[in-house]
């Protein structure tokens, strides 16, 4: 696993101090396709662990749109449950190297995404993008296909 940038401190921030791990994954149909994504948000209380889950079909997109808005969706879900710290796991290496900087967002519709991906980040306290394999983000690729394959909605 390798981290990508994490927020500190500041003005802004959601400092409720829910801490969370996020789970996520984009899929298409072709590439591009019918996408759909997978989210899962854990939050850790007393020893306990709850489980948001999240998945929907973003519309005929390619798989790295499909990646950008299932980030954007773990943020926006993260943010309204309250979370002050998160971590986001993806197995997406050009997600968490366009994240960390040494990858360009050279694509406009991509760049849109990053854009309000960052902005969004910056509501939390802390906020890690964590890079792991596919063996790791299994449930959320769960998620997405079955999303893909039902037509459902976001």
């Amino acid at each position: 696993m390798r981290i990508a940038d994490a927020y500190s401190s500041g003005k802004n921030k959601l400092s409720i101090g829910k801490e969370g791990i996020c789970t996520i994954d984009g899929a298409v149909e072709g590439n591009p396709g019918r996408g759909g994504i997978g989210v899962i948000l854990e939050e850790k209380k007393g020893g306990k662990t709850t489980f948001i889950v999240s998945k929907g079909v973003v519309g005929n997109i390619t798989n790295n749109e499909a990646e950008w808005l299932a980030l954007l969706e773990a943020l926006r879900l993260a943010k309204r449950k309250g979370f002050s710290k998160l971590e986001v796991i993806t197995d997406s290496q050009l997600l968490f190297k366009q994240w960390e900087g040494s990858y360009k967002v050279r694509a406009p519709h991509l760049r849109k995404l990053y854009e309000r991906a960052k902005n969004l980040g910056r509501v939390f306290e802390e906020l890690k993008i964590v890079k792991a394999s596919r063996k790791e983000t299994k449930e959320a690729h769960l998620l997405a296909n079955k999303a893909i394959e039902k037509g459902e909605r976001k």
